[in-house]
């Protein structure tokens, strides 16, 4: 009995570093043409022990100003949708241990990991921050994108080869 209660107890207290958000956000933007979207359908997990981070994204959920650009992102000749339904990061913040997950505040962190598109996996590194407010865990990172290190045609004099990246997560 003693055994299965500190089993049982083991397990809860990995739980609990678990966090996950199934409303995460991320936004693109191209300078040139104004082309932007945003994607309100992303699943992240963070694990606070260990700062693994994962963030996985369906192509078909950004949403553009107008239909026309939506339709046009998720053809075969940019995105391909169809063939490519997700995006994901799998990584790590490097520095998990300068979070004090007990203490409110903004933590500079470094996240590190692969990022697939399109089939394409690269390493990417980029700074952001874990904001804890009011018992909330909020993750914040903004970085580029070089589009054709993933495929992503498209037309070239509409839109900036370098895509600016917002990702925002609030984890409960």
């Amino acid at each position: 009995m003693l055994l299965l209660t500190i089993f049982i107890t083991g397990i809860e207290a990995f739980a609990q570093d678990a966090l996950i958000d199934k409303t995460a956000y991320i936004k693109f933007h191209s300078d040139k043409g104004g082309i932007y979207a945003e994607n309100y359908s992303v699943i992240s997990k963070l694990d606070r022990s260990s700062g693994e981070l994962i963030f996985s994204v369906a192509i078909q959920s950004f949403e553009f100003k107008n239909a026309l650009m939506q339709r046009d992102f998720n053809k075969a000749n940019v995105m391909n949708s169809a063939e490519y339904p997700k995006a994901k990061f799998v990584g790590k913040i490097t520095n998990i241990e300068a979070v004090d997950f007990t203490k409110a505040g903004s933590y500079p962190v470094m996240v590190s990991g692969v990022l697939t598109i399109k089939g394409i996996s690269n390493q990417v590194e980029t700074p952001g921050s874990i904001i804890i407010e009011q018992g909330h865990i909020k993750a914040i990172a903004t970085f580029s994108l070089d589009r054709f290190e993933y495929g992503i045609k498209g037309k070239t004099k509409s839109i900036s080869q370098l895509l600016d990246i917002r990702v925002e997560a609030e984890y409960e």
